[in-house]
């Protein structure tokens, strides 16, 4: 992604053996148009489960993404 300038990458000055990744211009416009995709996909996959179990299954995933 840095090859394709979406993001940049800094030396930590409090922490040298860490990089931090930072979003450029063009990584934040590439966000931007993929973000209504994306969001039409998870509804799209949510709407098989009943409105009852979404928000479950939302918990669910943050979790599973958490590990």
């Amino acid at each position: 992604m840095t090859a394709q300038h979406y993001v940049s990458r800094a030396r930590d000055l409090a922490d040298r053996r860490r990089t931090l990744l930072t979003l450029t211009a063009e990584g934040r416009e590439l966000h931007a148009s993929l973000e209504a995709a994306a969001e039409k996909i998870n509804a799209e996959l949510l709407a098989v489960f009943p409105d009852e179990l979404r928000g479950e299954v939302l918990r669910v995933l943050a979790r599973i993404s958490q590990r």
